[in-house]
């Protein structure tokens, strides 16, 4: 097998569900930049948000067939627009059959047995990734072995490891680095996000920080606990602020 050398992660363009579908503000890719500056001294990476970018199918294809990458990293924040994802995958696989797909976040953590229907995935990354898929990436590579917790194989047609699917929960957060920004247009996503009270006005600057990854209460009808954890862990101030 070559060695792969360029990764492509990927936020589906919601509208592909419902091309009247509004989103009430572009929010910046944070969980695809962390894997990004997880991975990019080792490898060429590159951020594609057809969601910012409102493109359709076969632009996106376009896109990928002009990076030609050899691994594509996937992601869906919610099962409610999974329709979306699975025809990002589809799409990548027309592109290339050889190009390696991964599908992770939130969405692969929690319906991973239903999504490995679906043969335009390869391999599912289910829980915290930032480790996993730099793992998984040099297992392909040939440096280091097939990770045994918190990622998904294809044999045959079957799970690998299905009784290892969690990985153990990233208890220092302060050792992951900052997310790698500059693989996006920052400024392109929207600076502002809504806030209606007496007397603040409608307006305000934003961004995204992650400060914390779990939660110690596990109330019933919330899937924290699935998502990131039961153990409540937190970054430090100091980062935070930085």
């Amino acid at each position: 097998m070559q060695k792969i050398n360029r990764v492509v992660l990927v936020q589906p363009n919601m509208k592909w569900m419902d091309w009247n579908w509004k989103t009430s503000w572009d929010i910046h890719p944070l969980n695809l930049c962390l894997i990004g500056a997880m991975i990019r001294d080792e490898y060429d990476v590159h951020v594609v948000d057809a969601n910012l970018e409102e493109y359709t199918p076969e632009q996106f294809k376009q896109v990928l067939k002009d990076l030609k990458p050899d691994v594509v990293g996937l992601t869906l924040l919610t099962n409610e627009y999974s329709d979306v994802v699975h025809l990002a995958g589809k799409l990548v696989k027309e592109v290339s059959s050889d190009i390696v797909t991964v599908l992770g976040g939130v969405y692969a953590t929690v319906s991973y047995k239903a999504i490995y229907k679906d043969l335009n995935f390869d391999y599912l990354c289910v829980g915290e990734g930032e480790y996993t898929f730099q793992q998984f990436l040099s297992y392909l590579n040939g440096n280091g072995e097939f990770p045994q917790e918190g990622f998904l194989g294809r044999k045959q047609g079957e799970l690998t490891n299905p009784e290892m699917v969690k990985r153990t929960l990233i208890q220092n957060l302060d050792e992951l680095p900052f997310p790698a920004w500059d693989l996006v247009e920052y400024n392109r996503y929207t600076n502002s996000v809504g806030k209606v009270t007496i007397d603040h006005p409608y307006v305000f600057p934003y961004t995204r920080l992650m400060t914390s990854r779990g939660c110690p209460v596990g109330c019933t009808f919330c899937e924290v606990e699935v998502i990131s954890g039961g153990p409540f862990r937190y970054r430090s101030a100091q980062l935070v602020v930085d």
